[in-house]
């Protein structure tokens, strides 16, 4: 999609302000995953991907793969019977990212790498998606804590948020069952 690599590029050489905003937060995620495409090492790029996804819809506080799962789940995922599945599939592929960095044996993880990047990308696309649609529709730029906000009213509400479609990525946990 051209208009997702123009946004991507215009976040990548942009100046974010210093205080935390989506756009900052849009410009860390996307030199994230530069990261992760460049890196050799396969965990490393699996925790560059996630480590975007955190950039996107991370928020401090305990529990963090379980409120990104959740996060992640709401704005991928528009069927509430799938979001489970959504849920489950990102908390595996953070468990494998929290064993490559604390040390344990993560074998052949390529693949994962692979689909960590792809929901990276996902997160990426939603999140400039729906600031897009925001932009044009005249609304004021939403806050980092205004998106988290509404991504938990909308938890059990099916559909995607506002400004956002649904994106193929969902076939990574539609067709495995989570995993």
């Amino acid at each position: 999609n051209v208009g997702f690599l123009r946004w991507c590029l215009d976040a990548y050489f942009s100046k974010p302000t210093k205080k935390d905003s989506l756009d900052r937060r849009i410009h860390n995620a996307v030199s994230l995953l530069v990261e992760s495409d460049m890196q050799s090492n396969q965990a490393v790029g699996l925790a560059m991907s996630i480590a975007a996804i955190e950039a996107l819809l991370g928020e401090k506080g305990e529990s963090v793969a379980e409120r990104l799962s959740s996060n992640l789940a709401v704005l991928l995922e528009p069927d509430l019977e799938m979001r489970l599945n959504a849920k489950e599939f990102f908390k595996s592929l953070y468990g494998l990212r929290s064993d490559a960095l604390h040390g344990r044996s993560v074998d052949d993880i390529g693949g994962y790498r692979q689909s960590a990047r792809c929901v990276g990308a996902a997160v990426l696309h939603s999140v400039m998606a729906r600031e897009d649609f925001l932009r044009r529709s005249g609304y004021d730029a939403e806050r980092p804590d205004q998106l988290l906000r509404d991504l938990e009213k909308l938890h059990w509400s099916a559909g995607q948020p506002m400004g956002i479609s649904v994106l193929p990525v969902t076939q990574l946990w539609r067709k495995s069952g989570a995993t």
